[in-house]
């Protein structure tokens, strides 16, 4: 998620829900201010410091919430959903999912 940053405790970041022009779904950690191409939500802003601490955390676990007060989760190939999302396809299948986006996302096959 953020193996491409260095994480400073004393700065602030964000974490960005990407859909790229693949219609891949995954999520990167930015500083605060920088929206990546692709970002259909961002994280309310967390510290460094904590997020450091969760680079030990399976992505499967981690949960924070969108700036928009949204709850999203991640799926066991790091892609993320809304909560909406999530218990539609769980509960009648990826075919009737009302998606956020524009473009379904590509999902890996379970």
């Amino acid at each position: 998620m953020w193996q491409n940053i260095t994480i400073e405790d004393e700065k602030t970041y964000v974490v960005s829900l990407i859909q790229d022009e693949r219609q891949r779904r995954f999520s990167a950690a930015t500083e605060e201010g920088i929206v990546p191409l692709g970002a259909v939500f961002q994280t309310r802003p967390i510290r460094g410091s904590q997020l450091r601490q969760l680079r030990g955390d399976s992505a499967l676990r981690i949960r924070f919430k969108l700036a928009t007060g949204r709850d999203f989760v991640f799926g066991t190939h790091g892609e993320w959903f809304t909560k909406q999302e999530w218990t539609e396809m769980r509960g009648r299948g990826e075919q009737h999912v009302r998606w956020v986006t524009a473009e379904q996302p590509r999902l890996l096959p379970k």
